[in-house]
């Protein structure tokens, strides 16, 4: 931290210019010949000098701060992208994963206490041509007015054989459960060197 920062005058800003502003009404009303007249006038030189620490001191805090807000912006920058990475190797592994289990067959693979499931997922809602979506099954969202497919109406008229042109249902589509994740012992989780290489 800049010493300008450390050897600051214990008076706030306020206070100096008060006081500048005191010694020099004061000075004004002496004659250079006053006795008092050189100790006004060193008085001056020395609020005057705290004025100029101060205002450098507060120049010097300001960038200070700036300095301090960047260094947490780049960190926070740094930690997103980082949990980004994290999130990205999480779902190549799922697929990775998914696929392993489809390939062979398998719908249930089991380590030291642990489960791992192939599940299908509820049906969903896939639009195929949005202009073709019938205004039966639209709302308009407020502010500002924009008109937006309701699926939730789509999947229940789907669901009930009635034809929504434009959409369909998907009903093939699986997922990876991951199940209760606790190994029974205790740092039996294998270091993420030895986890597969996803291709």
């Amino acid at each position: 931290m800049s010493t300008d920062l450390v050897h600051q005058p214990k008076e706030s800003l306020w206070a100096i210019q008060e006081s500048i502003q005191t010694w020099m009404d004061t000075l004004a009303g002496l004659d250079p010949s006053d006795p008092d007249y050189q100790t006004v006038t060193a008085e001056l030189d020395r609020v005057l000098q705290d004025a100029l620490r101060k205002v450098s001191g507060i120049v010097a805090y300001r960038e200070h701060c700036r300095s301090m807000a960047a260094r947490a912006d780049a960190m926070q920058q740094h930690f997103l992208a980082a949990r980004l990475e994290w999130e990205r190797s999480e779902e190549n592994l799922e697929t990775y994963v998914k696929r392993c289990m489809e390939a062979w067959g398998k719908k249930e693979l089991e380590g030291d206490g642990l489960k791992i499931k192939l599940k299908s997922n509820p049906p969903s809602v896939v639009i195929t041509d949005e202009n073709l979506i019938p205004w039966d099954y639209r709302e308009t969202v407020q502010p500002p007015p924009v008109e937006k497919i309701v699926k939730a109406k789509i999947a229940k008229a789907l669901k009930a054989g009635i034809d929504v042109p434009g959409a369909d249902l998907n009903i093939s589509s699986t997922r990876v459960d991951w199940g209760d994740v606790k190994p029974k012992k205790k740092g039996s989780f294998p270091d993420a060197e030895i986890l597969p290489e996803i291709e």
